[in-house]
């Protein structure tokens, strides 16, 4: 039967099941994206952490950004985050120094207006540097740090 013999109901019904198809591909796209990201947002927790965890301390925040070009111009991480705003003193050293690294100093605090917490070379990075905020309670080692490693908890 050709689309001119077909009745109009069948037309209808045709289109109807076309918009049905790709009503049904939306939401599972949808539940995938979901899925992905909803591992990602729980957690990232709530309050002012989330920001200070991914963005701060995490791989892809202005510290790593900060960091890594410090170690290009630098030729390795420096000995504490100060450095990374202030050049230093040797000429040989800086004539390398390409900084600040950071636009302002009191980025050197977390959200909570404690110092972060930084080593190199790293106890648990041991290829790079340990960076950490010392969380809401503003105390090292204690459950609510927020770190750039590994721990039991992740």
């Amino acid at each position: 039967m050709t689309e001119a013999e077909a009745p109009r109901w069948l037309l209808a019904l045709r289109g109807s099941v076309r918009s049905l198809i790709v009503g049904v591909i939306a939401v599972l796209i949808g539940v995938c994206v979901l899925l992905t990201a909803g591992r990602t947002l729980l957690r990232m927790g709530s309050g002012p952490g989330i920001d200070m965890r991914w963005n701060a301390v995490g791989p892809t925040g202005p510290f790593a950004t900060a960091l890594s070009l410090y170690r290009t111009h630098m030729g390795d991480y420096p000995r504490e985050l100060r450095a990374l705003l202030v050049a230093p003193r040797e000429p040989e050293l800086a004539e390398k120094w390409a900084g600040p690294y950071l636009e302002k100093g009191t980025m050197l605090l977390d959200p909570w207006g404690t110092p972060y917490g930084y080593r190199f070379p790293g106890k648990f990075n041991r290829d790079a540097y340990d960076l950490w905020s010392a969380g809401p309670d503003g105390r090292d080692g204690t459950e609510d740090d927020i770190v750039n490693w590994r721990t039991e908890r992740d």
